[in-house]
């Protein structure tokens, strides 16, 4: 099975996977009646104590008692992730929350036919003692972290980098934005992921933009 791009919205904290149930969506303005009729009969639905799970259109919605998420493998839903999940945790205002995350996952052509022994000729070149195996069974990826704190929250990005198995000429860039929650009682989660998700978005875009012209321009 080839890998495909996946975006989502991931909230971590004590969730009631009953109450989210396609009604409760109606009620938020997020379904409208037919996909709520749409929902309802879907065999994909599930609404019980330790799982709901919802989808819309392209999107799914899981949550569990300690985890609530929506996801897409279609970046054109970036806007509308956003959308529903601000809309949630605004409702869910009194959740304990204790960290948020955005996935921005990319598979894009590479440029280059050999993108799996060009990986492995970079891990090399690193002098790391990783040139044991034989360079036709090796495979590299890389990662890299970077930390900051803001007023609200303790931001951590990381990207990680990889050749995918198909296509074969293709490249993973894996964007994930971290922020530990330290805001203590009642508040207002949507403004939090409204005003960091966009930002993180588009540096997402631009480091696949950076690795893209790297891959392209080193032969």
């Amino acid at each position: 099975m080839s890998q495909t791009d996946n975006f989502s919205i991931v909230v971590l904290g004590g969730m009631n996977p009953r109450v989210h149930h396609p009604f409760f969506y109606q009620s938020l303005g997020i379904l409208n009646e037919a996909q709520v009729k749409t929902a309802v009969e879907a065999a994909t639905t599930m609404c019980m104590p330790q799982i709901a799970q919802l989808d819309i259109e392209d999107m799914r919605i899981i949550c569990l008692p300690d985890r609530w998420q929506i996801a897409s493998p279609n970046e054109v839903r970036a806007a509308r992730l956003l959308e529903i999940a601000g809309g949630v945790m605004t409702a869910l205002d009194h959740t304990p929350t204790g960290a948020i995350g955005f996935n921005f996952d990319f598979v894009r052509a590479s440029g280059r036919q050999d993108t799996e022994p060009h990986f492995s000729g970079l891990a090399r070149s690193l002098r790391l003692g990783l040139g044991d195996a034989k360079e036709e069974d090796a495979s590299a990826s890389f990662s890299y972290v970077a930390r900051d704190t803001e007023p609200e929250a303790k931001r951590v990005a990381s990207v990680h980098v990889a050749p995918v198995a198909d296509p074969a000429d293709h490249v993973l860039v894996k964007n994930n934005f971290n922020y530990q929650i330290t805001l203590t009682g009642k508040f207002d989660l949507g403004p939090v992921l409204r005003a960091r998700y966009e930002r993180d978005h588009r540096a997402a875009q631009g480091q696949l933009e950076r690795t893209l012209d790297s891959l392209k321009a080193v032969h």
